[in-house]
């Protein structure tokens, strides 16, 4: 195996040959172009189109750790590991379709440390994980772990974006693939992968995000939030337990944990939808990801029509479930994301100029709205519909 670059000077012609192996021949140079500038928060994604003695091959898509500040909140939470983990283990087992690998490598750690550290904060009294929390930001950010991806560059193929209208033709394939997705790892047993948090694990770093974070969030994004926005986030904080506890009674899945436009490719030629970007992968109850799709996209179809449409490809799947509960997963769900928003919408994230930044309001907007139309007052009271 070749050395593991550090940052994108460290990927030259002879590192690009020995990754992709004899069958390409040696690489004398290449070019490159950075991509998806403003939707990767988290990694740099470069073109690199290679030269051979024979001349240019196709090109291919190298993802690393972002070098902004990010890297170091990507490491804490374990985003980088989790997809080179996800294209050596999971990828083969998915029946839907990502991009496929040519090279996945890292510097090895214990694939359970992380679980292991999330279920000690659990177990901690709110007060103390504040404390312990800059800490280990620290240290994630000063590890200097090397990550790295070479992929097919699926810029052939038609791109989502999150900022344009997804179309009821676009919108029903991401559903039905997200449901295919859930169904394969449905209930399964995935102790074999450590490195796929569950969710409730994590929730007790979101809600000291979100205590941290509330009055700088409201002030940051005053002018798109209401007196009830404020409420739906007060309620969040003072349910965070009881919110978590529901969640957790819920069958869990794989789930993607960042399903929205901007991650789906559509190869319009033979009908398939592609899904890329796996750092968040976790495990969760189905309506995190289902939520996050529907709440955060412009739709021009109706959300009742998706949630039907995601029920009955997990009907032809083997999994069924009620009207009842897959409206009641989805408010879940939007609650969930409003929570992630909050780690997002954080002074600790960069998001540069321009796409990013009007990335993140956009889909703060539409999640507040979609929780306008959730009773919280009943939302956590009586038995969960089957």
């Amino acid at each position: 195996m070749p050395d593991i670059p550090l940052t994108l000077d460290d990927v030259t012609p002879q590192w690009l040959t020995e990754a992709l192996g004899e069958n390409e021949g040696r690489i004398i140079r290449f070019s490159s172009e950075v991509v998806g500038e403003g939707a990767g928060f988290l990694g740099d994604i470069v073109r690199i189109t290679p030269e051979t003695e024979t001349g240019t091959i196709r090109p291919l898509i190298l993802k690393m750790p972002t070098a902004t500040a990010n890297r170091r909140i990507g490491q804490m939470l374990g985003v980088y590991e989790r997809e080179v983990r996800f294209y050596r283990e999971l990828q083969p087992k998915v029946s839907i379709r990502t991009p496929m690998p040519f090279h996945c490598d890292m510097d090895e750690s214990d694939p359970a440390r992380s679980l292991k550290d999330l279920k000690l904060l659990k177990k901690l009294p709110v007060w103390l994980v504040k404390l312990l929390l800059p800490v280990v930001s620290r240290l994630a950010g000063n590890a200097g772990h090397r990550y790295v991806l070479l992929m097919e560059d699926l810029g052939p193929f038609r791109m989502g974006d999150q900022l344009s209208v997804c179309t009821q033709e676009d919108a029903m394939m991401a559903v039905a693939a997200l449901a295919k997705l859930h169904a394969d790892f449905f209930e399964q047993d995935l102790s074999d992968y450590p490195w796929v948090i569950p969710f409730d694990l994590g929730a007790r770093y979101l809600q000291i995000v979100m205590e941290k974070n509330y009055d700088e969030f409201c002030v940051r994004h005053q002018e798109i939030m209401s007196d009830q926005h404020r409420q739906i986030l007060k309620w969040l904080l003072e349910h965070a337990e009881e919110f978590v506890r529901s969640i957790a009674q819920l069958p869990y899945t794989l789930l993607h944990g960042d399903y929205r436009p901007d991650n789906l490719c559509f190869d319009d030629g033979r009908g398939e939808l592609i899904v890329m970007d796996w750092q968040t992968l976790l495990q969760g109850p189905i309506g995190v990801d289902v939520a996050y799709f529907i709440a955060s996209t412009e739709l021009d179809v109706p959300e009742s029509e998706l949630l039907e449409h995601y029920v009955r490809t997990m009907a032809d799947s083997g999994v069924r479930m009620s009207p009842a509960r897959i409206r009641f997963e989805y408010e879940m769900g939007v609650l969930a994301s409003l929570q992630r928003i909050m780690l997002l919408g954080s002074d600790d994230v960069e998001f540069g100029e321009g796409r990013g930044p009007e990335l993140l309001e956009q889909a703060t907007m539409r999640f507040f709205k979609a929780a306008e139309n959730i009773n919280l007052d009943t939302l956590l009271q009586g038995q969960i519909p089957p």
